[in-house]
């Protein structure tokens, strides 16, 4: 016997085979925090982030609140205001904090029911993800990472290689070298340079090289040295 033949059996007494799921009201034990709600996300204030966390939690029990709910919940949980902390967090910085959420496109405000010459009941429909909201834009300029200034940029020389010491070490009007044991006379590096030559000799400072004039005779004369006889 096929399936379609099969006898179909009534359902339970009382059981709504087409009745909708929904969602119980009951406390949310947790809600998703996404990286891009704290990174990126453009709050700027940290009354911000516990609004729109207050928020979320509120969207869980699918039940509806209004910034006012969100406003008193944070005044039960003894929240404190960042202009007097012997106060409680005052209204208007809740709702500055939701206009900031608005501007940051977590939230969307929305008019239903209106009419000519009557305004309509203004809903918020708050996004986990920003660019779900119809009215999201991405940026006409992305944000280059060499705008930062701790890019390394090309040709800037890397704290601690040779080059990054050359610079330092540099001296106005002269040309510093980056190998070893060569430069100029009167090199601050040991190792550097030519050994200075001791007052009152002539000669090389190196064994075996001439430099230097032969003895004048005895007078100061200024003729060639007579030969012996």
């Amino acid at each position: 016997m096929s399936d379609a033949e099969a006898p179909r059996s009534a359902p339970p007494q009382n059981l709504d085979e087409a009745g909708s799921v929904v969602r119980g009201a009951e406390p949310a034990p947790a809600t998703t925090v996404l990286r891009h709600m704290v990174y990126g996300s453009g709050l700027t204030h940290p009354l911000d982030y516990l609004v729109l966390l207050h928020a979320l939690f509120r969207l869980e029990t699918s039940e509806p609140f209004t910034p006012r709910d969100i406003w008193r919940d944070l005044q039960a949980e003894g929240i404190r205001s960042a202009k007097n902390s012997s106060e409680l967090v005052g209204r208007d910085a809740v709702y500055a904090a939701f206009k900031r959420i608005i501007d940051a496109r977590f939230i969307r405000r929305t008019s239903e029911g209106g009419g000519p010459g009557r305004f309509g009941r203004t809903r918020y429909e708050l996004y986990r993800q920003p660019a779900y909201n119809p009215e999201y834009a991405p940026p006409s300029e992305p944000w280059d990472p060499t705008e930062d200034p701790a890019f390394p940029h090309v040709g800037a020389p890397c704290p601690g290689t040779p080059e990054a010491e050359k610079a330092d070490t540099k001296t106005a009007g002269g040309a510093a070298s980056r190998n070893a044991g060569r430069g100029v006379t009167g090199s601050g590096v040991p190792g550097r340079g030519r050994p200075p030559i001791p007052p009152g000799r002539a000669a090389s400072g190196v064994p075996g090289s001439g430099g230097a004039l032969p003895p004048h005779p005895p007078g100061g004369g200024g003729g060639s040295p007579s030969s012996p006889n």
